[in-house]
């Protein structure tokens, strides 16, 4: 197990290298320099000199990544041109919204998703299957932007039941958390249903009724256990993922996290923050496939035994 953990890491390693040797390419071969890119075509060329200087750009591209990432190494990304930060805090200190939001979102549409998948599955054919999946299938139809949107009316323009925006209390993520939740949810749904299926047709479950397994037994330790190895992994993927920034969400709900600053930061062309933030998302997504990587090759003997 130890040995498999040891290669994933060191994948992760020259995936990341190349990423980042793929943003230094992208900003040699962009038209221009980037200072006036980033001050715009006003910019006095002192301040334009000095924003290339600061970039490195006086120097070939293979020099300035390689010091690049020795600067990285010492948690050095340079420093944000919006805020005169080090991007390194600048950035960091978004992550604990950006965590509330993935871990609700993540957590609620688990718990919203999997029960009535289960229904779905327990009552195969039946009229409450069929409207379980056809309402799961609208609300996975419907924009997420569109659904915040929806909700900031009625929720706060109507009802003045949540504030529509900013942070400070527990009620400024409820309608961000929904409208993470809701699609991943109808996902959830469908996928458990699907699991649970392909479970219940299984022979030890037939065994199991047999010796007189009541039927809730047979459901949760028997079925529901095995389904639920397809719900572990994705549940990691979208957790991940949602780390990286939720930026339509952010925006609308104008939360100060990590997607909102990535966004912030192309609008203004903050070439240090996207290049870190950058970083911060392919780095976010590898650990997540680490993760799942190792839960499949944990529940899994023949991963393990190959690397015994």
């Amino acid at each position: 197990m130890g040995k498999y953990v040891l290669k994933r890491i060191l994948i992760m390693i020259p995936t990341l290298l190349v990423v980042i040797f793929i943003i230094f390419a992208l900003i040699n071969i962009m038209p221009g320099d980037p200072g006036r890119i980033m001050l715009g075509q006003d910019a006095a060329q002192e301040d334009v000199d000095a924003i290339n200087a600061m970039l490195r750009m006086d120097k070939p591209l293979v020099v300035r990544y390689i010091l690049y990432i020795w600067d990285a190494l010492h948690l050095d990304f340079g420093i944000s041109l919006l805020t005169r930060q080090p991007v390194f805090s600048d950035l960091f200190a978004k992550i604990p919204i950006t965590f509330i939001l993935a871990l609700g979102g993540t957590v609620t549409s688990v718990l919203i998703g999997v029960p009535l998948g289960v229904i779905s599955a327990v009552k195969e054919h039946t009229l409450l299957d069929s409207s379980l999946s056809v309402i799961s299938l609208l609300i996975a139809a419907i924009p997420s932007f569109w659904m915040s949107i929806m909700m900031i009316l009625l929720f706060s323009a109507t009802l003045h039941l949540l504030p529509s925006s900013g942070i400070g209390t527990p009620l400024h993520y409820v309608m961000p958390i929904l409208s993470l939740c809701l699609g991943n949810a109808a996902y959830y749904q469908r996928m458990t249903r699907s699991a649970m299926q392909e479970t219940l047709r299984q022979e030890y479950i037939k065994t199991a009724r047999a010796k007189g397994a009541s039927s809730a037994r047979t459901i949760v330790v028997h079925a529901l256990r095995n389904a639920l190895m397809m719900v572990v992994t994705q549940m990691t993927l979208s957790f991940t993922a949602m780390m990286g920034g939720s930026m339509l969400t952010e925006t609308i709900f104008g939360l100060p996290g990590v997607g909102a600053t990535i966004l912030q930061a192309i609008n203004m062309k903050d070439i240090p923050m996207i290049m870190a933030s950058t970083i911060f998302v392919t780095l976010t997504l590898m650990t997540g496939l680490l993760l799942v990587d190792i839960v499949n090759a944990f529940l899994d003997p023949r991963v393990r035994a190959r690397y015994k």
